[in-house]
């Protein structure tokens, strides 16, 4: 698994994330993340790919003007199902 990682494409929805935050160059975080979506989902996204990003990009601003999340949101409604479900994967395995 640690070697298989060395592949692993960046996160789109992360690179945006740095780059409303203000963590590098918005335009070449914003060119890259546009590359790793055309990579994930194939070729024949391609032309919907400016459209997706820029629809993700207000999404992020949006959601990061609500409030500012804490660690124990985690054990919360929806997370906390999601955790449920991951960790008793992890246990079954």
């Amino acid at each position: 698994m640690g070697i298989g990682m060395c592949w692993l494409l960046a996160s789109h929805r992360w690179l945006l994330l740095c780059a409303i935050q203000g963590k590098g160059d918005g335009e070449e975080l914003k060119s890259t993340a546009i590359h790793c979506l055309c990579r994930l989902r194939g070729q024949a996204i391609d032309e919907s790919a400016h459209r997706q990003v820029d629809e993700i990009l207000a999404e992020l601003a949006y959601v990061g003007e609500e409030k500012e999340v804490i660690f124990g949101e985690i054990f919360r409604e929806k997370c906390l199902k999601a955790l449920t479900i991951g960790a008793g994967l992890v246990l079954f395995q």
